[in-house]
């Protein structure tokens, strides 16, 4: 476990990806199963070899995984629920919500939460409902830069992932260099885009000390939903606070999104 400002990271180190691991070659297929199950990727790569090789068969046989590193044009995820209607968080393109709940409704689907990245068109929405290709944020961590003599060689390969949108860290695992959990935390916490809400109870001045982590994004009924069913199910109303709001505490709804560092308090039925 690694700790960051609250926030604790489950580290898992797996067998290397080769070539042919996506067709069980080397322990493959385990590995491989549980990058698909992982909130992001942590790729490390050696600054002594072949990086464009590395970096070439490590993509690849995620690709044939059907587990994609690079953010696609549009991300959307359909969270089913138990109750509220059709919410629709992100940007549509050349269709209303009205018509994703007619879409969803085809599916019987009648209580959803849609999270959209980029701007999603009807035929997104519903490719989102049975694509099974994921994409994982990726960490590319540059092992040993610090007994490697050419370093015109990893600026070059550095500004190759910065082209193709990815993020990378320099590390030297043997001199400590960049392997500190502020460093590596805070560019996991800004990867998976993360943010933490603070809880408090009603009528109850103590603010929890231990942070909910959640997507950004996150509504006050997902706080709900995550901290107890009855919660959620009963949800009245909630208070925040927070510094960006004109008056704290400020009285919200179900669907009002949440930013780092929020406090909130939620009234049930």
């Amino acid at each position: 476990m690694m700790t960051y400002r609250g926030v604790d990271f489950q580290l898992i180190e797996a067998p290397a990806v080769i070539e042919g691991a996506a067709s069980g070659i080397g322990w493959g297929s385990q590995t491989l199963a549980l990058a698909r199950n992982a909130d992001g990727l942590m790729i490390v790569i050696d600054a002594q070899g072949d990086l464009y090789y590395q970096y070439s068969v490590l993509v690849s046989e995620l690709e044939k995984a059907r587990i994609h590193v690079k953010k696609p044009r549009v991300l959307v995820k359909v969270e089913r629920r138990s109750q509220g209607g059709v919410i629709v968080l992100g940007e549509l393109k050349d269709c209303t919500v009205r018509d994703v709940e007619k879409l969803l409704k085809s599916y019987k689907i009648y209580h959803a939460l849609v999270r959209i990245e980029g701007c999603a068109t009807l035929s997104d929405i519903e490719d989102s409902l049975f694509e099974n290709v994921v994409y994982k944020p990726a960490l590319f961590v540059i092992n040993k830069v610090d007994i490697v003599e050419n370093e015109k060689k990893i600026r070059e390969f550095e500004e190759f992932l910065e082209r193709e949108n990815l993020v990378y860290l320099e590390v030297s695992a043997d001199k400590g260099i960049n392997v500190d959990p502020e460093t590596i935390g805070k560019r996991l916490f800004e990867l998976l885009g993360l943010i933490r809400v603070y809880t408090k109870k009603p009528g109850n001045r103590e603010i929890a000390e231990k942070p909910v982590v959640v997507k950004r994004g996150a509504t006050v009924l997902d706080i709900a939903k995550l901290i107890h069913s009855q919660l959620y199910k009963n949800f009245r109303y909630a208070r925040v606070w927070s510094s960006r709001l004109k008056f704290s505490p400020q009285r919200v709804g179900a669907d009002f999104v949440l930013e780092d560092g929020d406090i909130v308090e939620i009234v049930a039925f």
